[in-house]
């Protein structure tokens, strides 16, 4: 199985998890703060296979991960 292919399987486990956990139809922080983290990873590997160090990729997806979490702060209050 590819890597790509256990990545989109992990997330698919992700969403499932937080919908089982959801309450009132309301995503968990948990799950929306384990996307948040999953967009930083996602963007630091792919700059580390491009062999770049803080390239444009992994800074739009530290901007996705606050987004995220900006996301989750808003829905959780």
């Amino acid at each position: 199985m590819s890597s790509a292919r256990e990545a989109a399987d992990a997330l698919r486990r992700v969403v499932s998890r937080a919908r089982e956990d959801a309450t009132e139809g309301e995503p968990s922080a948990e799950a929306i703060d384990e996307l948040a983290r999953l967009a930083g990873v996602l963007g630091r590997t792919v700059d580390m296979v491009a062999g770049e160090d803080g390239g444009a990729v992994r800074q739009r997806a530290a901007e996705l991960a606050t987004a995220i979490a900006a996301h989750r702060d808003q829905r959780t209050r």
